[in-house]
């Protein structure tokens, strides 16, 4: 009886070992995607335009300057419900420059300043209020407010 090569046997486990460490790589690497695409619909869906809870907020924007390339604002909340988010639309009269979210807490009947950045043609903005419900994001596009620049 011949004996093995003992060095081809050893060529063999590492090629089986390098084999398995590459499916359990693209295993793992497959279940993170998943996992990845399924939080990133979950968020798209909590996002609600316009549900009844925006029948109770309303703001409103006053000593409005634009100075230094930048827009100073004072939005109060007028309504009844917390302000989480405010969503800045410039435009120029006829389409969207940019649009900006920011993360701003107004409570009812409070006033904040706001800074936001202002564009070199932009004549309007528009700012429209975002309230957080049990997860959800509300956008209230239908309490947007324009403030002439």
């Amino acid at each position: 009886m011949e004996r093995m090569n003992k060095r081809a046997i050893s060529e063999w486990v590492s090629f089986l070992l390098i084999t398995l460490l590459a499916i359990m790589l693209a295993v793992t690497v497959s279940e993170w995607m998943t996992e990845r695409a399924k939080e990133s619909s979950e968020s798209i869906e909590q996002r609600v335009y316009n549900d009844q809870l925006c029948d109770i907020i309303s703001i409103k924007a006053e000593n409005t300057t634009a100075a230094n390339d930048t827009i100073i604002t004072q939005i109060t909340n007028t309504g009844t419900w917390r302000i989480n988010r405010l969503m800045f639309e410039s435009h120029n009269g006829s389409s969207v420059l940019e649009a900006d979210k920011k993360e701003i807490i107004i409570k009812p009947s409070s006033t904040k300043q706001v800074t936001t950045p202002q564009l070199a043609n932009a004549s309007l903005l528009y700012i429209t209020p975002i309230a957080i419900k049990d997860g959800f994001e509300i956008i209230c596009t239908n309490k947007k407010i324009r403030v002439n620049i």
